[in-house]
């Protein structure tokens, strides 16, 4: 029998919930990755981070950001959706031996934070 999956998105939370028709439900993980560029490598940076929606959604993530702070520029925020831990760590590994782009963060790959969270179940 095949299996049928309905993604449906909460604005109020903007998390994303996963619920397959045989009655599974999950909360998806939302993934944060913050850093601060080093103002002299800002455009390599930005031409690495072209196409990084594409290269994360073939690892299975979903709903792609690239943000950058307004009191502090310099300051990016990248968030996107997975489904599962084994996914996030997979893209978390990746991120932190991509040494073309951790040379342009400020500290190098250990100041390229990446994190993990799921809902709080109530």
């Amino acid at each position: 029998m095949k299996k049928i999956v309905i993604l449906f998105g909460f604005p109020q939370t903007s998390m994303m919930r996963k619920i397959d028709l045989e009655g599974e439900d999950k909360v998806m993980l939302t993934v944060f990755i913050e850093y601060k560029l080093d103002p002299a490598k800002r455009q390599d940076a930005l031409i690495l981070l072209q196409g990084m929606a594409e290269k994360l959604s073939a690892m299975g993530a979903a709903s792609y950001s690239c943000l950058e702070g307004i009191d502090q520029p310099g300051l990016f925020v990248e968030m996107f959706e997975v489904e599962e831990v084994e996914q996030y760590e997979k893209i978390k590994a990746w991120r932190l031996a991509d040494e073309a782009f951790c040379a342009c963060v400020s500290g190098g790959a250990a100041k390229l934070n990446v994190w993990a969270f799921r809902a709080v179940k109530r």
